[in-house]
C-alpha cells in the first residue's frame, strides 16, 4: 500500500505535503474493489513511503494498493462468489495495460500487442492498449484547442463591448444634441464643453470597473466555496490577472476613443443644427 495522503486538501497537488494514511501497527484495510461490490478485508503486507513508478499522482481521498495479477484475481473472485450467492449477475472486469518501451518502438510494439491480444481476448472481456504517440498527439490537440477556444472568447468578449460601447455612446450623443445645443446656445464654450463630458466619461468608466470588479470577486469568491480543494491564496496565485488587466485596458481605450469621437461629431456641428 503507498500510505500516502494529502495533508491539507485544499494545496494544489504539485505542492502537497503527504502524510500516512494508516499507523504502523495496522496491517489490513476494509474496502470494495468496486463500487458495486461487497466490502471485504484486504491484509496489507508492505507499507511504501513513496510512489510508485509511474504513478504520478493520487487523487484527493483516494489510496493507492499496489498487489500482483494473481492476488487481484483471488480478490476478485471472492467478490464473484458473493455475487453468485445473492444470485446478481457478476460485472465485467476492464484490465488497462501500460507498458514503456523506447520512443522508436512504440509504434510497432503497440501494433504487435494489439494483434496478440485481439486473437486471445475472450468475450467475457475488453482491453486497452495506451499508444504514447497517439496519447501525445490527443494531448497537443485538446492543448491546441483549449488555446483556440480561450482566444476566440477572449476576442468576442472585446468585439461585443467595443460594439456595444459604440452603440451606447452614438446613441446617448444623438438623445442629448439638443440639451449640447442649449449649452452653447447660452455661452458656453465648447472647449468647457467637451472637459465636462470627458470628465463625465472618466467618471463613468472607473465606476463600472469598480463595480464589476466587485460582482466578479464576489461571484468567484462564492464558487471557492463549494470548492473544498482550492484556497484564496491558491486562487489568487492562478487567477489570470495579466490578461484580464490587459483586457479591461483594451476596451477601456476603445470606449474613451469612441466616445471621444462621438462627441467631437456633435460639437462641431453649428448650434442651429443640434437645436433644429
Amino acid at each position: 500500500m503507498v500510505n500516502l495522503v494529502q495533508e491539507n486538501p485544499k494545496t494544489f497537488y504539485a505542492d502537497a505535503k503527504f502524510i500516512p494514511y494508516i499507523d504502523n501497527n495496522v496491517d489490513s484495510l476494509y474496502l470494495r474493489p468496486l463500487s458495486n461490490m461487497a466490502e471485504q478485508e484486504i491484509e496489507i503486507n508492505k507499507k511504501l513511503n513513496t510512489f510508485v513508478e509511474d504513478s504520478e499522482n493520487i487523487n484527493l481521498y483516494q489510496v493507492c494498493l499496489v498487489t500482483s495479477i494473481e492476488n487481484f484475481q483471488k480478490i476478485i473472485k471472492k467478490s464473484e462468489q458473493a455475487f453468485v450467492e445473492k444470485g446478481i449477475e457478476f460485472p465485467r472486469i476492464y484490465y488497462e495495460l501500460n507498458m514503456k518501451f523506447s520512443d522508436k518502438n512504440i509504434e510497432e510494439y503497440s501494433k504487435r500487442i494489439e494483434d496478440i491480444m485481439e486473437n486471445t481476448v475472450l468475450n467475457d472481456e475488453k482491453y486497452i492498449v495506451n499508444n504514447k504517440i497517439q496519447q501525445m498527439k490527443l494531448n497537443k490537440l485538446n492543448e491546441q484547442s483549449v488555446y483556440f477556444i480561450g482566444v476566440l472568447s477572449i476576442v468576442s468578449v472585446v468585439f461585443l463591448n467595443i460594439a456595444n460601447s459604440y452603440a451606447s455612446t452614438n446613441l446617448s450623443f444623438f438623445n442629448r444634441e439638443k440639451e449640447i445645443g442649449v449649452l452653447l446656445s447660452n455661452g458656453m464654450y465648447v472647449v468647457d464643453l467637451e472637459k465636462n463630458l470627458l470628465k463625465d466619461m472618466k467618471k463613468n468608466i472607473i465606476k463600472s470597473v469598480f463595480i464589476a470588479t466587485l460582482i466578479a470577486n464576489a461571484l468567484f469568491g462564492s464558487l471557492l466555496t463549494t470548492i473544498p480543494y482550492i484556497s484564496i491564496k491558491k486562487y489568487i496565485s492562478i487567477f489570470p490577472f495579466m490578461i484580464i488587466f490587459l483586457i479591461v485596458i483594451i476596451i477601456i481605450s476603445f470606449s474613451y476613443i469612441i466616445y471621444y469621437f462621438a462627441m467631437k461629431k456633435i460639437t462641431n456641428k453649428s448650434i442651429v443644427e443640434l437645436i433644429r
